[in-house]
């Protein structure tokens, strides 16, 4: 446990586990996902092998950013990574980025295709269909089919759905 604690880079505001770090894309232009993501949100709680295995599957094609809009201390960040085993890159702190794409909920994804225009906005998949309530497995999936799209330069078919989460505080998307 201690060996992950020492093994995240900390850079500015950032933290960047090693396996994201020694996979980050060389490509100048690459598409972009940006998933707002609630450290204490239930609902994110239950995505993370989810979103493990997308960036597994994705990360060496697809620039991966996932931000925590709320505060968050770095002690808690580095124990919510290890706790959870998370494999995906999270930063925080990013306002300007919350307040220009202005995301509802966590999760919340938003994917840019390789010049920077918004494809899909939205759930990760339709596993939650209302707050609380969410089906066995999901039927539909949302993020990947749209970066499937995206990778072949086709538009998702689906571009925008609704996102079930944890609300985010207006306070958060209206500070300096």
């Amino acid at each position: 446990m201690r060996e992950k604690f020492y093994s995240l880079l900390f850079i500015g505001w950032a933290f960047i586990s090693p396996s994201a770090y020694s996979q980050k894309i060389v490509q100048k232009e690459c598409p972009k996902v940006i998933l707002f993501f609630g450290l204490e949100c239930p609902i994110c709680l239950k995505y993370v092998p989810e979103l493990n295995l997308i960036y597994q599957e994705y990360s060496s094609r697809v620039e991966f950013e996932v931000v925590i809009p709320e505060k968050s201390e770095a002690k808690s960040i580095r124990e919510f990574i290890s706790e959870y085993n998370v494999t995906f890159p999270i930063t925080k702190n990013k306002h300007r980025l919350t307040r220009s794409l202005n995301p509802g909920v966590t999760p919340e994804v938003f994917l840019l295709d390789s010049k920077g225009k918004l494809v899909y906005q939205g759930a990760i998949d339709n596993w939650f269909y209302e707050l609380g309530k969410y089906r066995s497995e999901p039927t539909e999936f949302y993020l990947r089919n749209a970066l499937d799209s995206t990778l072949t330069g086709t538009v998702p078919r689906i571009e925008k759905t609704e996102a079930i989460g944890c609300v985010i505080s207006t306070n958060l998307k209206h500070s300096h």
